[in-house]
């Protein structure tokens, strides 16, 4: 009967994950997302990942990419955004299966929280976060279940391995968590071979992945730049070195006390009570306080990139492994304090769920049409890579200034930056200045795009001098920062013109 329910139970909601999936399957646009795509694009073309393209974060989810553009062949946009966020769910689907297998009811209940409230915080997006998250409740549940001197097996020293190698090359904030949890799951007497076998293979593979890459541009591009770019202001602005440590580290009592006041912040109440109590009558019955301390500790180290309780999406989703992790601990906790407490673990599922199925603002009643959606999130990179592709020659080059780098896999042309990626975060290296300068100054691109009015600063790098060899296009009687070269527009035929005047643009 166990079995039969939770058979059930994970199909039901695995309909449930991908109905949702599907049904948000164009929802926003993303930066952190689509750079995936493009690096995978121009890797199917011949440049190297670091060496060529600049890329600020572990490899991983650019080589998923690859894998997916070299199988699907994706030929339109629609298509690529489509088959990535459907891949998500059949790696969620896989993982979940995993744990309802491994850790059975306490598998299910994790399942049914997270895949109804992951929305919140981007867990449907190609992102490094969102593949991270199950694999670190995997390692969480091992570790939980040999404090418990339950059987660890064999093959879940194993897969504990790959998963951290895993963890370890996908999300780079997150490594000192899966190290954390891969270290607890090792440590102590007792299955000494197979924890050795669990080690070599991690290091093999962590080896393996190192040595395939250009290690003086990884360590630039990862360490360097993130340094100089994030991690100095990620420190200050959420004050590490102090109260901000207290609030990484104390998380669940700050949910009731700091944040905005929403459907998911409410989520989050109801499951920080059920923590408590459930901390509370663990601690009652003689559980270990080393325990509970190491619980606070793996939860403090998932949430280094701290944002306050309610903020969603663009905010808030470096909370994602905290959050999966959080879900997890909580049920793990009921099946260790339950004598005669199911009632503990249908008052998660039935309040989770009627939060989100009840509140006026909840994202399951929105009525979504998925083709407007898309439209209203990706048409700037449709529109301005399509008409670049329609005037250009397949050996001309194009530049994309800051974020719109999508633009480049619509436009289908070589970049004309030796590092394809142009973002704020390389501002501070000089290396990465002396390129654009260079590029400008010997080989500049046949066509330059920027979002000019959302991104103000760069208005300031358009109008130097190298400005007056481009032509500067309108759209619909208003100039937009598309440029093109002047000796490039007297060759654009009559005929392309015309193809892109029925998007409203002209010279």
């Amino acid at each position: 009967m166990s079995r039969l329910l939770l058979f059930v139970g994970f199909l039901f909601f695995s309909l449930v994950s991908l109905f949702l999936h599907y049904k948000f399957s164009t929802s926003f646009s993303f930066v952190d997302e689509y750079t995936h795509y493009v690096a995978a694009d121009y890797m199917l073309n011949g440049k190297v990942l670091y060496k060529d393209i600049f890329f600020q974060h572990q490899p991983i989810p650019v080589y998923m990419s690859f894998v997916l553009q070299q199988v699907l062949h994706p030929d339109t946009l629609y298509k690529l955004v489509i088959e990535h966020r459907l891949a998500v769910f059949a790696f969620s689907f896989l993982f979940n299966l995993l744990l309802v297998y491994r850790f059975r009811f306490v598998g299910l209940g994790f399942v049914i929280v997270y895949e109804l409230t992951k929305y919140y915080l981007f867990g449907n997006l190609f992102l490094g976060e969102t593949f991270i998250a199950l694999p670190l409740v995997y390692l969480l549940g091992l570790v939980w279940e040999k404090w418990q001197h339950k059987k660890i097996h064999r093959w879940d020293y194993l897969v504990a391995g790959l998963f951290t190698w895993f963890i370890l090359f996908t999300r780079e904030p997150y490594v000192p968590t899966a190290l954390l949890l891969f270290f607890l799951l090792l440590i102590g007497k007792g299955d000494k071979k197979d924890k050795i076998y669990s080690l070599v293979l991690t290091t093999i593979l962590s080896l393996l992945t190192v040595i395939t890459l250009p290690v003086a541009s990884y360590i630039t591009d990862l360490i360097v730049t993130n340094f100089s770019g994030y991690i100095q202001h990620e420190v200050a602005t959420n004050n590490i070195a102090g109260i901000g440590l207290l609030k990484i580290l104390f998380y669940p009592f700050f949910i009731f006390f700091v944040g905005e006041w929403n459907e998911f912040r409410w989520v989050l109440v109801l499951l920080a009570l059920f923590f408590f109590v459930f901390i509370t009558l663990y601690l009652s019955r003689k559980g270990d306080k080393w325990k509970v301390f190491l619980l606070f500790l793996i939860l403090g180290s998932s949430a280094i990139r701290v944002s306050d309780p309610g903020i969603l999406f663009y905010e808030g989703f470096h909370m994602l492994p905290w959050y999966a992790l959080f879900v997890m601990t909580i049920f793990l906790l009921w099946k260790e304090i339950k004598i005669k407490s199911n009632w503990f673990y249908l008052g998660i599922l039935l309040g989770v769920s009627g939060i989100i199925f009840l509140f006026p603002h909840s994202y399951m009643r929105q009525d979504i049409k998925r083709d407007e959606l898309f439209t209203n999130n990706y048409s700037r990179f449709y529109t301005i890579g399509t008409v670049i592709k329609t005037l250009a020659e397949p050996q001309q080059t194009v530049f994309v200034d800051r974020w719109d780098s999508l633009v480049y896999w619509q436009a289908g042309l070589p970049s004309s930056y030796p590092y394809i990626f142009s973002y704020p975060v390389m501002e501070n290296v000089p290396q990465f200045n002396q390129a654009r300068s260079d590029m400008f100054n010997h080989f500049p691109p046949d066509f330059f795009w920027y979002d000019c009015p959302k991104n103000v600063h760069s208005v300031s790098f358009a109008q130097k001098d190298i400005m007056k060899e481009y032509t500067q296009l309108h759209h619909n009687g208003k100039p937009v920062c598309l440029y093109v070269k002047k000796s490039v527009v007297s060759k654009i035929s009559a005929d392309k013109w015309e193809q892109v005047s029925t998007a409203g643009f002209y010279k």
